[in-house]
């Protein structure tokens, strides 16, 4: 039975004594996701949105954020690259972390942390490998998105040929498509990445189980308690809100709470999935 509750409690009492290694992870996290964030920043036209707050505009104040984004797209698209793969490295080398945590009532050290980037390369391979699998099952709303727009054109065109304004016509129907594929992209997201979830724990533990053999063995194991994740995973919102008041802050002990207690829910479905015959010891070989 999934008790998520109980994952949760006994997550504490692991890292009980032992905060100091998962929090210096979370921080040098943290150092990196900014190191790499500030050449957006840089040339931030901070001058623009003082001078709105001035005048008080509101209306500028507003379409400065939303235009923000295009405004000051200044990372380069290979510094983005790297950040993702180095997000890959440093997830990997936590996920083993926090493994060994629960296997043992022992204290870890920041060189054991250290020590487990010599499989930076096997962090890069399962982000991947779970990145083109969510980016592969996204595009089956391709079809659905050519039929919907198919639709709104026959329906629509006899208004257009009548003279009626096309922009006036056409901006409700696109308004309902977006918000459909935006709705069915985060469906799909949240199903498929709870799927591959454990990807990374059964990796991490099992060094010679392959990269797909993990990936098969998530699906497995998470077939019929996606649901039982999903509420976990929303159960700790207030401490995510608590992390965005708190700048990240409160995030070197909430994130280290949070792995541990999915680690909990790793090992529960791993042997509940061995109970019922869903995996074997075999599948977790070569």
């Amino acid at each position: 039975m999934f008790d998520r509750k109980k994952y949760k409690q006994f997550a504490k009492l692991q890292l009980k004594g032992r905060w100091t290694v998962p929090v210096l992870m979370t921080l040098v996290a943290l150092i990196i996701n900014v190191i790499f964030s500030l050449p957006e920043y840089i040339n931030y036209p901070y001058e623009q949105l003082l001078a709105a707050i001035q005048q008080g505009d509101f209306y500028a104040v507003v379409n400065f954020f939303y235009n923000s984004d295009s405004q000051i797209s200044n990372t380069p698209f290979i510094l983005s690259i790297i950040h993702t793969l180095v997000t890959f490295v440093l997830t990997f080398v936590c996920v083993r972390i926090y493994i060994k945590l629960s296997q043992s009532p022992d204290k870890v050290s920041f060189s054991d942390y250290l020590q487990n980037f010599n499989y930076w390369g096997r962090g890069i391979l399962v982000g991947l490998w779970k990145f083109l699998w969510l980016i592969i099952w996204s595009l089956i709303i391709l079809p659905i998105t050519f039929i919907c727009a198919f639709i709104i054109v026959m329906f629509e065109t006899p208004k257009i040929m009548a003279g009626g304004d096309i922009n006036e016509i056409l901006i409700v129907p696109t308004l309902i498509l977006t918000v459909i594929i935006l709705v069915l992209l985060t469906i799909i997201r949240i199903v498929k990445g709870l799927s591959y979830s454990m990807a990374e724990l059964i990796a991490a533990e099992h060094e010679k189980c392959t990269i797909t053999q993990a990936l098969n063995i998530s699906k497995k194991i998470t077939k019929g308690h996606k649901k039982e994740l999903f509420l976990m995973y929303l159960s700790f919102i207030l401490w995510y809100l608590l992390c965005i008041i708190t700048l990240n802050i409160a995030s070197l002990w909430v994130s280290p709470y949070i792995s541990m207690t999915k680690v909990n829910a790793y090992h529960a479905l791993l042997k509940n999935a061995f109970e019922e015959n869903l995996i074997h010891v075999e599948d977790f070989e070569e």
